[in-house]
């Protein structure tokens, strides 16, 4: 809020309302208040009260001061508590670092404060520091399945979010991106786009009106897969160049199209007017049906596990009055299914068990029958609180204790996360630098989860 909109809020105000908070501020403070808001304040608070004009100025200011600094100490207090919360929890030292040092304290609590300010180990020091801070600011969104995409953007009324500026993460900084433009036609229907690149991953923005859809993985010929609509409304996929700028037609258009692209882009699953669903392989650029996922399969409904499989809901059955569905583990390179008694709550092949007697969380993999127990700090349930990639985070019915956990490696890290930021946490893979990127909306650290 600027002063113009700040003074435009205290005039709506009523009299009355206005005139109450004068005087209770000056009850308070009569002396320092007269001084500073009337200048030629005479000893008669009742006549004093009636300059409301004046008062109107005095209260805005009052009321801007009294709002915004607890806005920014509350702000300051948040970022503070992320701050500290990332260090204590990531910050790995070796036992060398909790010998005493001097005054009894350890040789941790002597170098702790300039590790905080600088963020890296001391000189010398056999100690490894496992965080980066990334800038951020208010206003910016992260993206991406491999990479993060890091943009700024504007919403102008009912018009479309447009993004202004990208960045990327290098070397612990925001790194801006170039922002390119591709504009191109087939059939006389043309599109357009803006895009930046990481690596071989792509972020395409600011559509054209009837461009559905830029699938986000580059292939080794630097072609892109796009999903277009055509004079009819249906859409097609379209291959593009995004050097040359020729297009190609690769898969025939269709009415209700649904489609989703593999994380490493080796295949496009097409779901077709919730009747079926096709792969779209985009090596050899064939398409073929897929059987073992319902046509009316819903995004949540199943995961790419790897590169060539997916795991998807099955058949319901009923055990103990209570609908459950078999796990159809699809390979998409030979078009098997393979049926397993149960799909699971994580990522459909990995389910997880609360055991509140034995204080353990039990995560298994349904595919394998590998099993990891994790102690429990106290005797609660545990749900699911966030997937993204291979790391699940799970959460206690108190909010007091949080499991980090990998799906591949089967480890895991037990987090106290403060209630301050509990609500805003959020973690991003950041591939290319093998990190895990975690922000609170106002701050990011990169960690090394190795």
């Amino acid at each position: 809020m600027d002063k113009k909109e700040l003074f435009r809020a205290i005039d709506t105000c009523e009299d009355t309302f206005i005139k109450e908070t004068a005087e209770d501020i000056q009850k308070r403070k009569p002396s320092v208040i007269q001084r500073f808001f009337f200048v030629n304040s005479s000893e008669n608070a009742e006549k004093d009260m009636k300059k409301l004009s004046g008062v109107r100025v005095a209260v805005a200011i009052v009321i801007c001061v009294i709002v915004l600094s607890i806005g920014v100490q509350t702000a300051a207090r948040v970022s503070a508590v992320f701050r500290d919360w990332i260090e204590q929890t990531f910050q790995i030292k070796s036992p060398s670092d909790n010998q005493k040092g001097k005054n009894g304290r350890s040789n941790e609590e002597e170098t702790g404060r300039v590790r905080r300010r600088n963020n890296k180990a001391d000189e010398g020091q056999d100690s490894v520091s496992q965080i980066e801070k990334v800038p951020m600011k208010d206003s910016l969104q992260i993206v991406g399945t491999n990479e993060s995409f890091i943009y700024e953007s504007k919403t102008e009324g009912d018009s479309d979010e447009i993004i202004e500026k990208v960045y990327s993460i290098k070397d612990g900084k925001l790194s801006k991106l170039p922002m390119q433009s591709f504009s191109g036609s087939y059939k006389r229907n043309t599109f357009s786009f803006q895009y930046s690149i990481i690596g071989q991953e792509i972020f395409g923005y600011n559509y054209s009106e009837n461009l559905v859809q830029v699938f986000d993985q580059i292939n080794k010929q630097g072609e892109v897969y796009l999903s277009v609509e055509n004079a009819k409304g249906n859409e097609q996929i379209l291959c593009v160049n995004l050097k040359s700028g020729e297009c190609r037609q690769v898969a025939k258009p269709g009415d209700g199209m649904n489609m989703s692209m593999s994380p490493d882009g080796k295949y496009i699953l097409i779901d077709h007017s919730k009747s079926y669903w096709t792969v779209f392989n985009t090596e050899n650029e064939t398409e073929r049906k897929v059987e073992g996922l319902s046509g009316y399969a819903l995004s949540n409904e199943y995961d790419f596990i790897n590169d060539d499989h997916i795991a998807a809901v099955g058949d319901a059955f009923t055990k103990n009055n209570t609908e459950f569905y078999r796990l159809n583990y699809i390979d998409l390179e030979t078009g098997k299914v393979k049926v397993y008694p149960e799909y699971g709550d994580i990522k459909g092949c990995w389910t997880y068990q609360c055991d509140m007697k034995k204080k353990q969380l039990e995560i298994e993999n349904l595919i394998t029958k590998q099993k990891k127990v994790i102690p429990l700090k106290q005797a609660e349930d545990v749900h699911i609180m966030q997937i993204n990639g291979d790391y699940v985070l799970l959460g206690t019915d108190s909010g007091d204790v949080y499991y980090l956990y990998n799906l591949q490696d089967e480890t895991y890290r037990a987090l106290d996360i403060p209630e301050e930021i509990r609500g805003t946490l959020e973690m991003y893979i950041v591939k290319k630098e093998k990190k895990l990127l975690l922000t609170n909306e106002k701050e990011a650290y990169l960690v090394n989860l190795k």
